[in-house]
């Protein structure tokens, strides 16, 4: 339970043995983590006495011990969370006064009650590494006691840290890295990424008495003359966080099974319908994962405007197009459903993140689908002219997901699923790669059927609880449910940004039966759904495997009319204007649709977009006209871009885009496909200047005489 109360902690010393012995009992040879901390509110420092017990779970002999002191991360303008900031365009850490940066300060560890040797890692302030130890044999484990100061930083980096009316803690105390297939070394990137075992907690907090404590562990209180005294225990724990404020802002709302703490409350929605909805979202997920191992879940209102559901968080509440019930249940949810996968399924979210965003965006689609089947991506505003007759006004919320990834594979800003969480663009790190995630499991769950896929993600929720594992152990608990074939998936599909794209080139009427040709216009090989329709009811429904390049595929004649591939958009597909078929003889395969102005495009319509036009000059005076065209707001091709033309003179093998008569135009590469001029041989050649991309040691040389009398003067004043 979560306990808020006056306890004298001394005489309850006996809760805290009665809880590790169980803990240690229940979670055998775990971590554990036991820490006695004071806060001094006046200097913003938190003097800390901390014990570790490291437990080597792994099959090796580790000959030296790793430590994330992420506290540390805020020193300076040195370290790897500065230059994080530098490379996302943020200078407030670098130009930041002093008084608003942080540190950890070590002032000794001890093993065996000996004062032992550490160092910091090289340019990683934020790992500690203590070796020389004895041998550390698999299943042993090692007692290291710590003495170190945190000086907590502003809270204005990373949104954790002392705050206008305390403090949000995260990430604020030393704890073991995580030993898998080698150390698993990490340093803050403001990522929340932070890689740990399953552990036990024991922490004891002096406050001043003017502050209070939340923490998603449970919690005891005492309180004494002019100081309050917290003990806060958790077992199977993967972070202690502590949100200390001058008021109490969380409430916990009961359920059959549950208590959720949170301070995100909506005041239009009474206590008893909150819980209704929190009951109903808990039991959701638990069909579809299992248990929960914990009792409570900690939902704070900081973690979660990090990552919040975007389209729901942007507009001012006067302007909202959706019910307040109907935000904060998906606000909730997201939130409540991540918790469930992360404090359960303990990964390298910096280079495995790829399986529990996919689980959580597939949950959010799947929760929209039973409870929220009519809502559309507007809200109330889909219903209003001027928006309702447009294609893009018609989209429902799960619309979303296939929309915007397409928007970013057109754009070709989408990355591999694979791709380190660090090396992510921060759009492809909090969306895309998040919704191309749970949409490869939703095309997944069609492809090998929904009821495996299910089956499958319970299983390995359930075998893998609380220890560390990756996505890899999901594939093989797969494979043995299904005799299809799921390479493509596990390969192209996580581990490249390729495109799928297949068209309808054909389809040929024989007597009793159609052949349909289908073409592959990219370059990965994925299985293809093919329906048929008759107006707009499905007739049948087809898996095709292995079309590389072209496939003809022969089907009965039915009652249809038209062929089409993923009507339903069951995957992301680059492009699926032209996946139809028209098979009843019409002299187009889709009927036209004229749209003022803009939209996006309608995979059921050749669409057509008509813009009034006026102009005038002194012989004709008022001339009035139409701008007629076919390219949707979001380009299919890069021919579709205003300042690109490569119909004129299409591209041919080894050729790239150059800027020539204020247009990008297809031109010989003279670098040859990085084989030939680079940044070392650019002195001495005239013309265009070229950079290989892949030199990254070589600069280009140049001559003090070629500089400008400007320049000259510069360079003079520097020297």
């Amino acid at each position: 339970m979560y306990f808020v109360k006056k306890i004298d902690l001394k005489r309850n010393r006996l809760i805290v043995v009665l809880f590790c012995l169980w803990s240690f009992g229940f979670y055998a040879q775990k971590n554990s983590i036991n820490i006695n901390a004071t806060l001094d509110s006046k200097k913003d420092i938190l003097k800390i006495s901390q014990q570790i017990v490291y437990h080597n779970s792994s099959k090796d002999t580790l000959k030296e011990i790793y430590l994330h002191n992420w506290a540390n991360s805020f020193k300076g303008r040195e370290t790897p969370l500065s230059n994080r900031f530098i490379e996302d365009f943020n200078r407030s850490f670098y130009f930041a006064d002093k008084k608003k940066l942080g540190y950890s300060k070590v002032d000794f560890i001890k093993l065996n009650d000996s004062i032992i040797n550490y160092s910091t890692v090289k340019n990683q302030q934020d790992i500690i590494k203590i070796d020389a130890i004895k041998p550390l044999l698999p299943n042993e484990s090692l007692t290291f006691d710590l003495n170190y100061t945190v000086k907590i930083p502003s809270s204005e980096f990373t949104r954790y840290g002392k705050t206008n009316s305390g403090y949000n803690l995260r990430f604020w105390y030393i704890t073991p890295a995580v030993y898998q297939n080698g150390w698993q070394l990490m340093s803050n990137l403001n990522t929340d990424d932070l890689y740990e075992e399953a552990t036990d907690f024991s922490i004891e907090i002096s406050l001043p008495d003017s502050l209070y404590l939340d923490t998603n562990l449970f919690k005891y209180k005492i309180e004494n003359n002019g100081y309050k005294e917290y003990l806060s225990v958790g077992q199977g724990k993967t972070n202690a966080l502590l949100y200390i404020d001058t008021i109490q802002k969380f409430k916990t709302f009961t359920t059959k099974d549950n208590l959720i703490i949170t301070d995100i409350i909506e005041k239009e929605i009474d206590e008893k319908l909150a819980t209704d909805i929190l009951t109903r979202e808990i039991l959701f997920i638990k069909n579809f994962l299992g248990d929960y191992p914990h009792k409570q879940f900690f939902i704070d209102k900081t973690t979660q405007s990090k990552n919040p559901i975007y389209g729901l968080n942007k507009l001012p509440k006067f302007l909202d197009p959706f019910q307040s019930v109907f935000r904060w249940d998906l606000t909730m949810f997201k939130e409540i459903s991540r918790k469930y996968i992360e404090n359960t399924l303990l990964v390298n979210k910096r280079t495995d993140y790829w399986l529990i965003d996919g689980i959580q965006t597939y949950l959010m689609m799947k929760y929209v689908d039973e409870y929220y089947p009519d809502i559309k991506l507007f809200g109330k505003y889909s219903n209003y002219w001027g928006v309702r007759s447009f294609n893009i006004g018609k989209l429902s919320f799960n619309d979303k997901y296939p929309f915007l990834y397409r928007f970013s594979a057109r754009q070709f800003l989408d990355q591999a699923l694979t791709t380190r969480s660090d090396s992510l663009s921060n759009f492809n790190r909090k969306i895309i790669n998040r919704y191309k995630a749970g949409l490869g499991l939703r095309y997944l769950a069609g492809f090998v059927g929904e009821a495996i896929l299910h089956k499958s993600i319970k299983e390995y929720f359930i075998e893998t609880q609380l220890e560390s594992t990756t996505s890899n152990s999901f594939k093989e608990i797969l494979s043995t449910k299904t005799t299809k074939d799921i390479d493509w998936f596990f390969g192209d599909y996580i581990n490249t940004n390729k495109k799928i794209d297949y068209t309808i080139k054909k389809s040929i009427i024989r007597e009793d039966s159609i052949d349909v040709v289908i073409k592959n216009r990219r370059n990965i090989t994925a299985p293809v759904l093919l329906y048929g329709l008759r107006k707009d009811t499905i007739v049948f429904k087809k898996w095709i495997n292995g079309i590389d390049s072209t496939k003809t595929v022969s089907i009965e004649k039915e009652n249809f009319d038209r062929l089409i591939l993923n009507y339903e958009q069951l995957y992301p597909e680059y492009n699926y204007l032209n996946n139809s078929s028209d098979v009843s003889g019409k002299l187009l395969n889709k009927p036209l649709k004229f749209t003022f102005y803009k939209d996006i495009e309608s995979p059921n319509y050749n669409q057509i977009f008509y813009t009034p036009t006026i102009n005038y000059n002194f012989y004709d005076g008022v001339i009035f006209g139409v701008d007629l065209s076919n390219k949707p707001i979001i380009p299919n091709d890069i021919d579709d871009m205003s300042d690109v033309d490569t119909s004129t003179t299409p591209p041919t093998n080894g050729q790239v885009l150059k800027w020539l008569n204020n247009k990008w135009l297809p031109a010989d590469d003279i670098t040859s496909g990085g084989g030939g001029l680079n940044a070392d041989t650019l002195q001495g050649f005239g013309g265009s200047y070229y950079l290989d991309w892949n030199n990254v040691t070589s600069k280009p040389v140049y001559h003090f005489g070629e500089l400008s009398d400007s320049a000259k003067k510069k360079a003079r004043k520097k020297k």
